[in-house]
């Protein structure tokens, strides 16, 4: 490993700035467009949820590619990669902007997530560049405020839907992903290339068997993909119901949006304000009790109040807190046993987590019918599972 000391603070805070983008990234290229789901179904004349299956196409893909950016930057180098990756990003979301079908605008997801994929490659540069507190301290730093794009995401999606047209939201990604591409052209490359070699497949074949064999990895990663799954089916379910069922407008499903993920970021604050004084085990408990408790209420209030906002927004906005400290605190004690792999460990999880996420954004909007329960029930299960992997016999 190549250890780079950033003497220069303005350049290491330049260097953190762009790191941090490049992570809120993926978040953010689905947050942006959720507010014009329904135009973009109006556009391509399909129905509500066709056009959601770009959801589910951008999900699963960018879990599977992370498996692979994190093998090929070690020997490669992070900076080759992060240039490539952004280049296919570009590319994305201008066939997205101009797509003409609804099969070319999901080919164009699915080259973004492939694009997004460069995000996984952020927290193993922070390691070549930083060691011990300085390098957790960035991490949490990083993490706040990648916790507030959820917020951002749909509420500038929404005012750019209202003032200019959904294809916009891809424009102004493309941008984005023009900056960040320039400025990469100045940061430093912090890892060594190294020959792929046999001895190199071998030691992530090593890695993934230990990963598969440790049962306290295994069931804490699940536990953190299953709240995740949670998550992602309130963020895909979410359009249908409030803009298709019950016909808010894209600026009011921005704002509706926004309340339920304050939950996140509270949970995200809370979570790190406490965890050096409670541990990862107890606060990981508190996060399970909101994250099952919020999942039991929300099919009861969508059962007992149809096609009431609040009945969604209240239970979701306990739920995401629940969630934000499930992940983090989960995430932890699945890489406490597996130190000589943490890497590969971190990717495995990424891949989790996104295929689960894939799966529920599918379940949540599989019936295409004028009730709420299909999001509710779906974020329960996912809860659930979430539970019965937290609290699953841990013996080795």
């Amino acid at each position: 490993m190549l250890t780079v000391s950033c003497k220069d603070k303005l350049l290491s805070k330049f260097y953190i700035f762009w790191l941090t983008v490049q992570l809120a990234l993926p978040i953010i290229s689905t947050d942006i467009y959720l507010p014009s789901l329904k135009e973009i179904s109006y556009f391509f004349a399909t129905d509500f949820v066709h056009s959601q299956d770009s959801l589910t196409l951008y999900f699963t893909i960018f879990g599977i590619v992370q498996l692979f950016y994190g093998s090929v930057s070690d020997c490669l180098g992070r900076k080759p990669v992060f240039a490539l990756s952004l280049t296919i990003y570009i590319i994305a979301c201008l066939l997205c902007a101009f797509a003409t079908t609804i099969q070319v605008f999901n080919i164009g997801r699915c080259l973004q997530a492939i694009g997004s994929g460069g995000a996984v490659l952020v927290f193993a540069t922070i390691r070549d560049l930083y060691e011990g507190k300085q390098a957790a301290k960035i991490i949490a730093y990083m993490s706040a405020v990648v916790a507030i794009s959820p917020l951002i995401g749909p509420i500038l999606g929404s005012v750019i839907q209202a003032s200019l047209s959904w294809q916009w939201n891809f424009i102004v990604l493309a941008i984005v992903g023009s900056v960040l591409l320039l400025l990469s052209g100045t940061i430093l490359e912090t890892k060594q290339k190294t020959a792929f070699s046999l001895s190199f497949l071998k030691q992530i074949f090593s890695h993934y068997q230990c990963l598969f064999t440790s049962k306290q990895y295994l069931r804490h990663a699940l536990s953190a993909a299953f709240a995740f799954g949670a998550l992602f089916a309130y963020v895909s379910g979410a359009p249908y119901v409030f803009l298709n069922l019950m016909e808010y407008s894209s600026i009011e499903f921005g704002l509706i949006f926004a309340v339920a993920t304050m939950g996140y970021v509270l949970g995200a604050f809370i979570n790190g304000q406490l965890i050096s004084r409670y541990g990862t085990e107890k606060l990981g408990r508190v996060g399970i009790f909101f994250l099952v408790s919020a999942g039991l209420a929300m099919p009861l209030f969508c059962y007992l109040y149809p096609l009431n906002a609040l009945a969604i927004i209240l239970p979701q906005l306990v739920c995401e807190f629940g969630i934000s400290v499930v992940i983090s605190t989960s995430i932890a004690q699945a890489l406490q046993p597996i130190p000589h792999c943490a890497g590969t460990g971190m990717a495995l999880i990424g891949f989790f987590r996104f295929i689960v996420a894939g799966g529920s954004s599918y379940v949540a909007i599989l019936s295409e019918n004028l009730t709420t329960l299909p999001l509710a029930l779906t974020v329960l299960g996912c809860a659930l599972l979430s539970f019965l992997f937290a609290i699953k016999d841990s013996t080795p």
